[in-house]
């Protein structure tokens, strides 16, 4: 990061003149974004598979599709990404990485160390990323 100093009406401004600009600036704004799926199923998905169900009582999925995914799938991973899937397709969700903290961080899962994480995640992904 660079400095200048620029004297305007008797105030002196301190202009920060950086080389690269993160893409999603600030916590808020990636907290806002929708997750992707593959990245959602890596953080959260893969190191919580036993609590599936409870993650999609959580985001409102219907018990009736809950149950059908025990029925049909055997594997929790991928129960998970049917979860992360239907999630998403609802009219009314709110499908964003703000939501699956909040998930993590309810009575229902706690999940603090993961939520942490996964703030942890979000954050070295955003300083990654550059225009």
């Amino acid at each position: 990061l660079n400095f200048k100093c620029v004297k305007f009406h008797s105030v002196i401004l301190i202009i920060v003149i950086a080389k690269e600009v993160p893409l999603m600036f600030t916590t808020d704004s990636v907290l806002q974004s929708a997750p992707d799926i593959s990245k959602l199923s890596d953080l959260v998905g893969a190191e919580i598979p036993a609590k599936w169900e409870l993650f999609g009582v959580q985001v409102r999925l219907q018990q009736s599709y809950l149950d059908c995914l025990r029925d049909e799938h055997h594997d929790s991973k991928i129960r998970f990404i049917h979860i992360f899937n239907e999630w998403k397709a609802m009219k009314t969700s709110d499908f964003t990485w703000a939501t699956v903290l909040k998930v993590l961080y309810s009575k229902t899962l706690s999940e603090y160390t993961l939520a942490e994480n996964v703030v942890k995640k979000l954050k070295s992904s955003a300083s990654q990323q550059t225009f």
